[in-house]
């Protein structure tokens, strides 16, 4: 029973290290102005694609539909929802869609209680705090199905 034991801890032993070293892809390791390590190492097969980077490596859908930053090193919060523009002073004839509007004003718009405690509120209260932390960024809150519109500055609610 030991033998089998210790052949088979070999044997997983010696199939880690040729997974290890047999890398296809390309290898561009670099470092950013801030000193930490970019993507060094991505591979495409079929639906996925393998990215390694300073924290290990990890396998993502090669179209996703949604990536989260962790890092907290992030420029740009993007928040997905089922609106396409903020509203403020909903269903009321002043109710107004906001395009790009300040921190200053984010806040000013929750205090005044322009969005439910459980839909539009948590996600500038998220956006503010993002923004606070660092100078230079900004959130987008916009739909789904509006995402590349949104992106080009066509559509959505950016705050900065």
């Amino acid at each position: 029973m030991k033998k089998m034991l210790s052949g088979l801890l070999c044997f997983a032993m010696l199939f880690s290290m040729a997974a290890c070293t047999s890398a296809t892809g390309t290898n561009d390791t670099s470092e950013s102005q801030s000193g930490e390590a970019e993507i060094s190492q991505t591979e495409q097969n079929g639906d996925t694609i393998t990215v390694t980077d300073m924290k290990g490596t990890v396998e993502i859908p090669a179209n996703p539909q949604r990536i989260v930053d962790t890092s907290g090193s992030a420029d740009e919060l993007i928040i997905l929802t089922s609106v396409e523009k903020v509203k403020i002073n909903m269903d009321r004839p002043e109710e107004e869609e906001l395009g790009e509007i300040s921190v200053a004003q984010a806040k000013e718009y929750m205090e005044e209680g322009h969005f439910g405690k459980y839909n539009m509120y948590p996600k500038f209260r998220a956006a503010v705090e993002f923004l606070e932390k660092r100078e230079g960024r900004s959130a987008l809150i916009t739909s789904f199905d509006k995402f590349d519109e949104a992106l080009k500055g066509k559509t959505g609610t950016v705050i900065r």
